[in-house]
């Protein structure tokens, strides 16, 4: 759950602060989003298994609104996790690294994933365009739900170019973000 506003941090410099408040509105929307489809997957998927049994009856529609919603959940759930930067951990590191070079390392593992979310993104919009071209009938385009993955490496891509940009910030200025000065190893 995020907090109510951006959290404010002493150190941050007036362009950290705003990528910050920048990012938490993204990384809001994003958990509205999952929520809502979580629910959507639970009325669906309750409103099907009630049909099933109570009345013998399937409905062809649901199986396409679970799928894409839980793909979607899967994409978007991605990106929320590259918010909070809890999707990779440097754990290991963080043991035999200097603060300020374990900043840097950060930078670098950012523009990495960063590389990573594009050519993800890439190959998604080749599966998207080649599976628009096949037939079939689906309640939601099966290119539709394909477009997920472009679209959660977007979102990917986001959230960690303002955590690396605001690690640089901090790179520049000579200082270390609250959450990495406070860590305990």
């Amino acid at each position: 759950m995020l907090p109510p506003g951006p959290q404010n941090y002493p150190d941050d410099g007036r362009f950290s602060a705003r990528l910050r408040k920048i990012d938490h509105r993204l990384g809001f929307v994003e958990q509205v989003l999952l929520f809502g489809m979580l629910g959507v997957i639970v009325l669906v998927g309750t409103f099907q298994a009630l049909a099933t049994k109570l009345f013998a009856t399937s409905f062809v529609w649901s199986f396409d609104v679970v799928r894409g919603c839980t793909f979607a959940i899967a994409m978007i759930g991605a990106a929320f996790a590259s918010h909070h930067a809890s999707h990779l951990s440097m754990d290991i590191m963080s043991r035999w690294l200097k603060p300020r070079t374990r900043l840097a390392a950060q930078v670098v593992l950012g523009m990495f994933t960063i590389f990573a979310a594009l050519m993800l993104g890439m190959s998604g919009d080749r599966l998207r365009t080649q599976v628009a071209s096949e037939g079939g009938s689906h309640t939601i385009p099966p290119d539709l739900i394909a477009a997920l993955i472009p679209i959660g490496a977007a979102l990917i891509t986001f959230h960690t170019l303002m955590r690396v940009l605001i690690d640089a910030d901090y790179l520049r200025r000579g200082k270390l973000p609250p959450a990495k000065a406070l860590s305990a190893h």
